[in-house]
Formats: structure tokens, sequence, C-alpha cells
């Protein structure tokens, strides 16, 4: 008899980065053929109305990077005509790089937009995406998504042993180039349990300097991944 308030929706969708930390950072980083979209698709509505019958009004569209799902309007849209309020969907956010692609995510119903961000200049964040050229790709969609005035963006980065020497100029350079805030996340097992993707993550006392700093840096510490 439990109502729940919020759903997670896990697309399969390959993402073009190759993250260090990413257990699946070796699979093939290609989009689904079509037909085999719209079975997923089905079904990911399915799961949309379930939640929505255990009383969830918002949901979150997660998955290696649900942008490139080529259904993903009509996930979109489909979540929209159910009834859930807020839509925020988790990516990697470079495909919003695109103008005509950036204008017809704002022109849709998502409301919210969580992407990452892995350092202040290209040298550090693509070290970690393993995608020369994602740091500006990342830029140009977070201006254009920022002028088009819609989804709201949360930005986040990990906490990285690798990276955490830069974290204070991350959060600085979030803030004067897009006026935004990063929360700061710590790596997890992910879903299934997988630990090998943990060797660079930092424990909570190692971030704890910059967090404590927190109100200065418009920073957030998240347990999750």
């Amino acid at each position: 008899g439990r109502q729940f308030d919020r759903a997670v929706l896990v697309v399969t969708q390959a993402c073009e980065l190759a993250c260090t930390f990413c257990p699946a950072k070796d699979k093939a980083h290609e989009v689904h053929a079509r037909g085999e979209s719209a079975a997923q698709l089905q079904e990911l509505t399915h799961q949309l109305e379930v939640a929505r019958s255990l009383g969830a009004q918002g949901v979150e569209v997660s998955g290696n990077d649900v942008l490139r799902f080529s259904r993903v309007h009509e996930l979109l849209r489909a979540a929209h005509d159910l009834g859930f309020g807020r839509i925020l969907a988790q990516s990697p956010g470079l495909e919003l790089a695109d103008a005509d692609f950036a204008r017809a995510i704002a022109e849709g119903p998502l409301t919210h937009l969580a992407l990452p961000i892995y350092g202040d200049r290209a040298e550090t964040h693509d070290a970690v995406t393993g995608r020369p050229g994602s740091f500006e790709r990342l830029a140009r969609a977070i201006d254009r998504v920022l002028s088009l005035g819609r989804p709201t963006l949360e930005l986040s980065t990990l906490a990285l042993r690798s990276t955490l020497e830069r974290l204070d100029e991350l959060i600085e350079h979030v803030r004067v180039r897009f006026g935004l805030h990063v929360t700061v996340r710590l790596l997890r097992p992910n879903r299934v349990g997988e630990r090998e993707h943990l060797a660079d993550g930092a424990p909570f006392t190692e971030v704890a300097p910059s967090a404590r700093c927190s109100d200065r840096k418009s920073t957030r510490l998240n347990s999750s991944h």
C-alpha cells in the first residue's frame, strides 16, 4: 500500500564517453537500432504507467546517456502525458551542443536536466571523460540551455582523487562562467554491485575541507553517484 513520490527510469543507452570511473567504458558506444528502440519505448512507457499507479509525481530518467536514445522525445512526452510534474534527465549532455536538438528539448516537457562536469579546463575534464573536445561541447551545451531558459540545469561533479586538487577551481569556474553551483558527489558501487570503478574515488574526509566552505563556493556534497 506504500506510495512513492519519485520514480527512477533507467534507459539502456550507450554513452559516447569513456569515463575513467565507468564500468561500461569499454562497451560499444552505439545508438539502438530503430526497431529495438521502439520495443524499448513501449516497455519504458509501461514502467512509467506503473510508477504513476504507485503515486509517483516525478521521474528521473537515467542510463548512460538518455539524450542519445532515438525515441527520447516520445519518452519524455509519454511521461508528461501520464501526469508527471517533475521530469528530470541525467546525461553527459553533449547532444545539446547542437542548436536544433537543444531547442527541441527546451520546447518539450523536460523540466530538469542533470549534467556532470569534471574540471574547470579541457585538460582536466577530457582526461576523465576519455574524449578530447568533450569539455568544449559541454560548455556549448550549457550555454544553449541557459539561453533557451529551460530545462532547469543541475550541474554535478565526482570527488575523484585525480581531480580533487582542482575542485576549488572547478566550483569557481562554474559560478563565474555559468552562474550555477556544483553538487559534489562521492563514488559508490553501482546498481549491480560493481566496485572496480571506485579506485579513484576520494572519501568524504578528503572532500570535507571544500564542503566546509560551501556557502562561499556555492557547492553541495552528496553521497549519491
